[in-house]
């Protein structure tokens, strides 16, 4: 059995986090399974009682990172998708608006009704792969995604940190509430990698690229401090008790 920890790009910082450690203990591996952007299309199916993906970049790294088109069940899954929020906020939408609740008086309030739709229609089919693993009785927990950046484009484009903060928490809260009726587990981020306003610290962003300024990422001390904080969920009999016997005390 191997814990496989997989998901969008932000699971980058996870996999060179988890390189970072040399006391995991156990047989728990990390891969980028892909681009962020297939979350919002129908990027699963069911093959054959496993769970497979249709997405060619998703099959491709899947298959070269597991030895398997598909997720396997004799495995555990740690998926790091559904709380990268950045879809939702990042919209010029939001640069003349806020959530009402926290709706400055010279900026269009939008009801919870209104960005509880978008909210949903975001996380759509990652709530639809999660149902079908569930189906399958293949064994899985969500990794959070960090928080968002107070450096984001959107911020200079007009849209308020406060609305960001607020959309983030709600998105998450919507996504926990899910995988609460699942009965899945989630791993939040740690709470001193925020600020005391809910973003991520300064000192976790990831280091821009060439020509290509990164608003997006944790870097792999946020990874290490997250795996971490995996591996002492995956050590905890929260989620399997032969998997909590496997890991040990990382």
């Amino acid at each position: 059995m191997t814990i496989w920890v997989c998901g969008n790009s932000q699971s980058r910082a996870l996999l060179k986090g988890l390189g970072a450690i040399s006391d995991v203990g156990a047989d728990v591996r990390a891969f980028v399974l892909g681009n962020a952007k297939y979350e919002l299309t129908d990027f699963s199916r069911i093959d054959q009682g496993t769970v497979n993906v249709t997405v060619e970049e998703y099959a491709r790294n899947l298959e070269s990172a597991t030895g398997k088109p598909y997720f396997n069940k004799e495995d555990v899954w740690g998926l790091c998708q559904g709380t990268h929020n950045a879809r939702i906020f990042r919209h010029e939408f939001w640069n003349n608006c806020d959530p009402s609740d926290i709706a400055d008086r010279r900026r269009r309030p939008i009801s919870l009704a209104i960005l509880d739709a978008l909210i949903e229609a975001d996380q759509k089919y990652i709530k639809l792969f999660h149902r079908r693993l569930c189906e399958t009785g293949t064994r899985f927990f969500v990794v959070s995604c960090p928080p968002a950046r107070a450096d984001h484009p959107c911020v200079q484009d007009g849209t308020r940190p406060e609305a960001i903060v607020y959309i983030d928490k709600r998105a998450r809260l919507l996504m926990k509430e899910h995988l609460e009726k699942l009965g899945v587990m989630f791993v939040d981020y740690p709470p001193e990698a925020a600020t005391p306003e809910g973003l991520l610290r300064p000192e976790y962003y990831a280091a821009d690229r060439p020509g290509v300024k990164d608003a997006h990422h944790a870097n792999p001390e946020y990874g290490m401090m997250m795996m971490r904080r995996v591996l002492a969920f995956l050590s905890s009999d929260r989620i399997d008790p032969l998997v909590s016997r496997k890991i040990g005390t990382a």
